[in-house]
C-alpha cells in the first residue's frame, strides 16, 4: 500500500477517535433539519382519481424563510408526492388541463394547505375538486405573426384572462399551440358574473363577430353560464398594427445577448428580502424599476426616509377628524388622532399592535399596502407581472389604463404568517401606485380588501399621496384627505416611541 494512502488512514482514524460526539452531533442535526413530504391524492367530484393533475405547493412564507414552490404531476391513480419539501405550512393548488375542474386556489375561499414538519410525511388525503365549464380563446394567427414576434419583444403577446366579481385578474393558460394558431382556455365556476378580457399592445385583434375592439386594444365580454352550460369559445384573429410593423424592421437582438440580459433580471428578482429600507434599482424586477424611480429618490438612498402628513380622516357617517401621521422606512408609523397617540414600529412590532381596529386599519395600510412596502417586500417574494393597458371595468376613469403586478406576500401583520396574492395596479401614464387590492381574513365580510392612493404631489422632490381610501366588501372604512406634507431625514427622536 502508498504511503500516503496509509498516512491518509492513520490521519482518518485519529479524527474519529478525537471526535466522535461532535461527528454524532452533526449528523443529528443534519436529521433534525431533514425535508419532509408531501402526499395526496386529487378526485373528481364523484370521487373518480384525476390522472395528469399538475399540483403546485407554495410555501407561506415568513419572516426570513426563503421562498419555495415545487409542482408534480399525478399518476393515474390521481396520487402525487412531493419529495424534499422544506418544513412549514403550504398552500396546495391543482389545475387539471383538458378538464372543467377547477383550481381551488383561484376559486376557494379556503384552498387546501398542508403543514410540514422536518423529516415527516404530511398525508393529505384526498383533494375533491369541483367541476364548472371551460372558457377557450382561439387565435387564429394565418400570418405566423405570434410565432415570429414573441422572440422580438415581450410585448408581442396576447393577454387573456378572467376578470372575477371581487376584482382579481386571472390569466387564461395555453391549451394549444401550433404555428398558425393557439388555444388558451380556463375553467370557470358556474353561476359567477366574469368579464373576459382579450386584448394585445403589439397585435391588433379582430373579433370573428367583427364586433369593436376599445382604444385599450382590449375587448371586455360579460360571461356568466348556468350549471350544465357546454364550453363557451371566442375566435379572435391575429393581425399587425402600423407601428408594431415599423419596429419589426429592428434586426433581433443575437440570442447569446438576450439569454444573458434575462438571467440577469432573473438573478435580480431572487436576492433575499431586503432589510435596511434602502433599495437600489438592481434588486427589483426590471418592470417595477419605472415604478421605482417615480415614486422618488427616498426608497433608494439615505436622507427622506421620514414623511409626516396632517389633514382630516372620514369614516362611515362620522365628521371628518384632524390627524396627523408620520411614517418612516422600514416599517415605523405614528398617528395622532383626537388626542391619542399610537405607534409602530417593525422591527419590535408584539408590544405596538393596536386592539383599536380603526387604528389598526390606518397601520396596516400604511405598513403593508402601500408603495413603500411592495418595494421592500418585492425580492425574494413570487412576483408576477399580469400585463398592461387594463382598464377599471367598474366606473374607473374611461382614459386611464393600468398596469398590474401581483405579489404572493403576507397579507397583513395582524394575520401573523398567513399569505396571499395581492395585486398592485399602477397607473400606465404616471406610474403612480393607484390600488392594492387582496383577500385577508382579518376583513369585514367577504374578506377583500381595497386601497386607493389618489392625488400624488410633488413634495421635496418625493411623491406622496394626498388621498387614500381603504375599502373592505366595498364599503369605505376610512378616507384620508392630506392638506400638508413634509419629507425628512430619519431620526433617533422618539417620534416613534410613543411620546
Amino acid at each position: 500500500m502508498p504511503r500516503p494512502l496509509i498516512s491518509l488512514l492513520i490521519v482518518s482514524a485519529l479524527l474519529t477517535a478525537l471526535f466522535p460526539r461532535h461527528l454524532r452531533s452533526q449528523a443529528s442535526n443534519t436529521n433534525a433539519l431533514a425535508p419532509g413530504h408531501i402526499e395526496g391524492v386529487i378526485l373528481s367530484p364523484h370521487g373518480e382519481p384525476v390522472s395528469r393533475a399538475s399540483v403546485t405547493v407554495q410555501l407561506q412564507r415568513t419572516s426570513g424563510t426563503p421562498p419555495f414552490r415545487a409542482s408534480v404531476f399525478t399518476g393515474s391513480d390521481g396520487r402525487f408526492v412531493v419529495a424534499n419539501v422544506p418544513a412549514g405550512v403550504y398552500r396546495i393548488c391543482v389545475q387539471a388541463p383538458g378538464t372543467a375542474l377547477l383550481n381551488p386556489c383561484a376559486w376557494s375561499a379556503a384552498p387546501p394547505s398542508a403543514a410540514v414538519t422536518s423529516g415527516q410525511i404530511a398525508l393529505l388525503g384526498s383533494i375533491r375538486l369541483e367541476t364548472g365549464y371551460v372558457v377557450k380563446v382561439r387565435l387564429q394567427d394565418a400570418g405566423r405573426l405570434l410565432q415570429a414576434d414573441e422572440a422580438r419583444s415581450p410585448a408581442a403577446r396576447v393577454q387573456s384572462g378572467l376578470w372575477t366579481p371581487a376584482g382579481f385578474f386571472i390569466p387564461m393558460r395555453v391549451r394549444t399551440r401550433g404555428p398558425a394558431s393557439r388555444e388558451l382556455e380556463l375553467p370557470v365556476p358556474f353561476g359567477t358574473s366574469l368579464e373576459l378580457s382579450v386584448g394585445s399592445a403589439w397585435f391588433d385583434l379582430a373579433p370573428e363577430d367583427n364586433a369593436q375592439i376599445d382604444r385599450a386594444g382590449a375587448r371586455s365580454i360579460p360571461i356568466q353560464a348556468s350549471p350544465g352550460a357546454p364550453s363557451i369559445v371566442y375566435t379572435f384573429h391575429v393581425m399587425i398594427t402600423t407601428s408594431t410593423a415599423t419596429l419589426r424592421k429592428i434586426p433581433r437582438l443575437p440570442v447569446w445577448i438576450t439569454a444573458i440580459f434575462f438571467s440577469a433580471v432573473s438573478a435580480a428578482a431572487q436576492l433575499p428580502p431586503q432589510t435596511s429600507g434602502y433599495l437600489p434599482l438592481h434588486r427589483v424586477s426590471s418592470v417595477s424599476q419605472r415604478f421605482l424611480l417615480a415614486a422618488g429618490s427616498r426608497l433608494r438612498r439615505p436622507g427622506k426616509e421620514r414623511v409626516a402628513v396632517s389633514g382630516v380622516v372620514r369614516r362611515d357617517q362620522d365628521a371628518a377628524s384632524p390627524i396627523e401621521i408620520t411614517w418612516e422606512i422600514p416599517q415605523k408609523i405614528r398617528i395622532a388622532e383626537a388626542a391619542r397617540i399610537f405607534v409602530f414600529d417593525g422591527a419590535n412590532p408584539a408590544p405596538n399592535l393596536p386592539r383599536d381596529q380603526q387604528v389598526a386599519d390606518l397601520m396596516e395600510t400604511f405598513i403593508e399596502d402601500s408603495i413603500e412596502a411592495f418595494f421592500i417586500d418585492q425580492p425574494g417574494r413570487s412576483f408576477r407581472f399580469v400585463g398592461s393597458g387594463f382598464r377599471d371595468r367598474r366606473g374607473g376613469l374611461p382614459d386611464t389604463s393600468y398596469e398590474i403586478i401581483e405579489l404572493w406576500v403576507p397579507s397583513g401583520f395582524r394575520n401573523g404568517s398567513q399569505m396571499t396574492v395581492k395585486q398592485y395596479w399602477f397607473d400606465a401614464r404616471s406610474k403612480f401606485l393607484s390600488r392594492v387590492i387582496y383577500h385577508s381574513t382579518a376583513a369585514r365580510g367577504s374578506g377583500l380588501i381595497e386601497v386607493l392612493w389618489n392625488d400624488w404631489r410633488n413634495i421635496q422632490g418625493e411623491r406622496v399621496p394626498f388621498s387614500v381610501e381603504r375599502k373592505e366588501a366595498g364599503r369605505t372604512t376610512f378616507q384620508l384627505n392630506f392638506s400638508s406634507a413634509v419629507v425628512s431625514a430619519k431620526a433617533d427622536d422618539g417620534r416613534f416611541s410613543g411620546r
